[in-house]
């Protein structure tokens, strides 16, 4: 599943290539619940990969992913919050397994601690328990449900590409 608010051309290439059979998402820029709506819709009916609207894949991805039993399973990609340096959380291109969303539910993501200012308590501290739907909120939760859990991530190599780093240019 693909979750595009604007689906980057590289990326479009990059699912073609190496995903044709993923299902592209389309979400409005303006609509801060509908990632986790789409998110949530699919969650639990069957292993799940969810790859950002800015994300480039390579060779190894699907056929590392469909090989490994690990529950959950990541590929770090460059960031410019980390001024190219590699981000091994967040949903950028993460594989869930149904054992992982059978023991970590929408509801424990949903009641996991927020932490951005649409969801804070106006000083903008998080609120533990506040139920928040936004999309800042998928790769914080979901990480704090799963490690609450007992999941820790599996993380595999080589990174993908980010939307400023093509995949193999690091």
């Amino acid at each position: 599943m693909c979750c595009p608010v604007t689906l980057w051309p590289a990326t479009e290439k990059s699912l073609a290539e190496y995903a044709p059979g993923a299902l592209i998402v389309p979400i409005p820029a303006e609509d801060i619940s509908r990632p986790w709506t789409d998110y949530a819709e699919r969650w639990g009916r069957d292993d799940l990969l969810i790859v950002e609207q800015d994300i480039i894949l390579h060779a190894d991805v699907i056929p590392q992913l469909e090989a490994c039993p690990e529950p959950w399973c990541l590929f770090p990609f460059p960031h410019h919050s980390r001024g190219g340096g590699l981000m091994t959380t967040g949903i950028g291109c993460n594989r869930f397994r149904r054992e992982f969303m059978e023991k970590v539910t929408v509801a424990a993501v949903e009641a996991a601690c927020g932490s951005c200012p649409r969801c804070a308590d106006g000083n903008s501290r998080p609120v533990r328990g506040k139920r928040s739907q936004c999309w800042a909120h998928l790769d914080g939760k979901t990480r704090e449900a799963g490690e609450a859990a007992g999941f820790r991530i599996h993380v595999h190599w080589p990174p993908v590409g980010h939307r400023d780093w093509p995949a193999g240019v690091l």
